[in-house]
């Protein structure tokens, strides 16, 4: 039963491998995505009450944007400021190494 099903479940692996990308890419960004939804949560709270939005579909229409905007934002974020700052403090942009190891000084 599982041969057969390997063999069935084959044809999946490519529709499976572009979703471990994206889980990927999504689990990378992770804490950036949790340091911008905060921001979210206030921004949709503003919308809300400055549109008056009181109905249970307007409001979940909110919550979907700023989610997908949330993770948008963190994906960014991740990116732009955590990958780069990432690459500074390993050393990966030579700055650290030019402060380990100085230039001799002639005497």
């Amino acid at each position: 039963v599982t041969a057969v099903l390997l063999y069935l479940g084959a044809g999946w692996q490519v529709p499976l491998q572009g979703l471990a990308q994206v889980l990927k890419r999504l689990g990378d960004s992770a804490y950036a995505v949790f340091l911008v939804h905060f921001g979210m949560i206030v921004v949709g709270a503003a919308i809300s009450i400055e549109l008056a939005l009181d109905q249970p579909e307007q409001a979940l229409t909110l919550v979907g944007l700023l989610w997908v905007s949330s993770l948008v934002l963190g994906d960014a974020f991740h990116r732009r400021v955590e990958l780069p700052l990432q690459r500074l403090v390993r050393g990966d942009l030579g700055l650290a190494r030019a402060t380990q190891n100085p230039p001799a000084t002639i005497r």
